[in-house]
């Protein structure tokens, strides 16, 4: 009995079906028409048999690199294993990462078929931004943009305001918090003012409002009252 023909039973099954549930299977008839372009060549369907030996991947890197790739035809397990280990080293060597790629048991055992199909489209990607002859699959890879600030940008960032508020202060577009400060009241009969004392200390607890250098900003409220 061969691997392919062993079952998979309880949790092993769960797994495996949400591997393969990975890809849809528009993404993996897309796969196999890239393959069919890049080769020349029809694939009526793109399965684990279709790629196990390795053949077909060092094909695919042979065409896309211009390289001599050296492509053993056998039925000796170790073989076709070494071909698909020759494929990821040549997808790596191209810019693949290596979490888009995936084990050789994926392939060979059938342990992850998804994961295979989501290494090709990336294969396919690195290549035709590497300026090969290919067509494109799937989204194309956008170049690297880097932002140097100078230093004085950098300082200049490092001295913006930033919004200042604590307990009940009110955050205000110019950076500072209105806090519940004491009303003032005022005899309307006298034409008084009487302002409670503040505390000037820097530290004045959740309601006190005042900032870092003890100063309080906002006009506290207004009560008028007349004697009858």
């Amino acid at each position: 009995m061969s691997n392919n023909d062993v079952p998979v039973y309880g949790l092993d099954k769960e797994i495996k079906m949400k591997m393969d549930g990975k890809v849809s299977a528009e993404q993996v008839d897309d796969t196999r028409r890239w393959i069919e372009q890049v080769l020349g060549r029809d694939f009526p369907t793109l399965d684990q048999p279709t790629l196990k030996d390795g053949t077909v991947l060092l094909e695919l890197l042979a065409k896309v690199t211009g390289d001599a790739v050296k492509i053993q035809r056998s039925n000796m397990p170790f073989k076709q294993m070494e071909n698909i280990s020759m494929f990821l080293k040549g997808a790596e060597g191209l810019g693949c990462k290596a979490y888009e790629l995936f084990q050789t048991v994926d392939l060979y055992e059938d342990k992850n078929f998804g994961q295979v199909v989501i290494a090709l489209s990336s294969f396919a990607r690195h290549a035709h931004k590497a300026g090969k002859n290919v067509p494109l699959l799937g989204p194309k890879l956008n170049d690297k943009h880097e932002t140097n600030f100078s230093d004085e940008q950098i300082n200049a960032g490092r001295n913006m305001p930033s919004l200042l508020t604590g307990g009940a202060g009110i955050i205000q577009p110019t950076g500072l918090a209105l806090a519940n400060l004491p009303r003032q009241a005022v005899n309307a009969n006298l034409g008084k003012s009487v302002v409670p004392n503040l505390p000037t200390q820097q530290t004045m607890g959740s309601h006190g409002g005042a900032t870092a250098s003890g100063v309080i900003h906002g006009l506290p409220r207004q009560v008028v009252y007349k004697n009858n």
